[in-house]
């Protein structure tokens, strides 16, 4: 049986708020790349009018509003990767030597 292989980016953190594109935008372009299908995607908000419904189906593991807690946003990466032990050390890939 085989795998799949995991994403390129396993998490991404990202702004709903951006100059070019909004999170919702980069949400659907990351969606569509088959690379980076698979990445879990936590979306921070400081827009009061911004609602997690207008991601419909993008499949995004939480969505935030600012300004937020550092224990929540811990509580959000730890349920979105789902760490059985939030204080062991995670291995973290190397990009570029």
């Amino acid at each position: 049986m085989q795998t799949a292989n995991p994403p390129a980016l396993p998490v991404l953190v990202t702004d709903y708020n951006m100059p070019e594109m909004d999170g919702c935008m980069l949400c659907t372009e990351i969606r569509r790349n088959s690379k980076l299908k698979g990445t879990k995607i936590i979306v921070l908000s400081s827009s009061v009018g911004v609602a997690q419904s207008e991601f419909g189906s993008l499949d995004i593991s939480a969505f935030l509003y600012k300004p937020i807690k550092q224990s929540e946003l811990f509580n959000a990466l730890v349920s979105t990767v789902g760490a059985r032990n939030p204080m062991s050390p995670v291995p973290l890939p190397i990009l570029a030597e």
